[in-house]
């Protein structure tokens, strides 16, 4: 997005008819569009069922990234597990780590987590 810094949040606009939602649509794909072939991170938020993911697979397409798309609810991991889940751990590492794991970001190498 020309002229918004890395960290900015951008608000996709709140509509109610079906000519402002086929809009509303319209604009998420414009963005998309140009936010897939960049290197930036991008942060998806929203309320469940809103398309998160579905914009997460469109962006990861359009990011001609070779690696694999890893889908992530994070809301769905426990905090004291989080570190262990994104990045790994070893047999013993904590209680349960019957077996070494690699992480999430292991598995989305070179692709989108």
């Amino acid at each position: 997005m020309q002229g918004t810094p890395a960290n900015a949040e951008v608000a996709v606009p709140v509509r109610v008819g079906p000519d402002e939602v086929t809009e509303a649509a319209e604009w998420l794909r414009r963005e998309l569009r140009e936010l897939g072939p960049t290197h930036l991170p991008v942060l998806l938020l929203g309320e469940t069922g809103v398309g998160k993911e579905v914009a997460a697979r469109a962006l990861h397409r359009l990011s001609g990234r070779t690696g694999a798309f890893v889908a992530v609810n994070i809301a769905a991991i426990p905090g004291s597990l989080l570190e262990a889940e994104l990045f790994g751990s070893v047999k013993g590492a904590f209680t349960g780590a019957d077996r070494s794991r690699l992480g999430l970001a292991v598995a989305a190498d070179g692709g989108t987590l």
